[in-house]
């Protein structure tokens, strides 16, 4: 399932855009991170330190991003700004860890 969120989260936009779709969450943004943080925090216990590092640079990335003040960057015209270019990238870092 880690795995999984993180290939969600490392997709170029439009592929998040259809996977967004087809689980029915599209036009918001949020189900790819709460995909992430429904398994993130328990695989502590079995990830690697560097798999927890590169996880732990991407919650904070999505940290970033939360809040009322930020709720532009969950709308789908964010999904090819730069936040999300970032969140990208962090991903697919830390699915090179696996």
């Amino acid at each position: 399932m880690l795995v999984e969120a993180l290939k969600n989260l490392a997709g170029d936009a439009d592929v998040q855009e259809r996977y967004l779709r087809q689980v029915g969450s599209w036009p918001s943004l949020d189900e790819l991170a709460l995909e992430l943080d429904d398994v993130a925090r328990a695989s502590e216990a079995w990830t690697s330190p560097p798999q927890r590092d590169a996880l732990r640079a991407l919650d904070r990335k999505l940290d970033e991003m939360s809040g009322e003040q930020n709720a532009r960057l969950w709308e789908q015209q964010a999904l090819h700004g730069p936040e999300w270019a970032e969140v990208r990238k962090l991903a697919r870092e830390a699915l090179a860890t696996f």
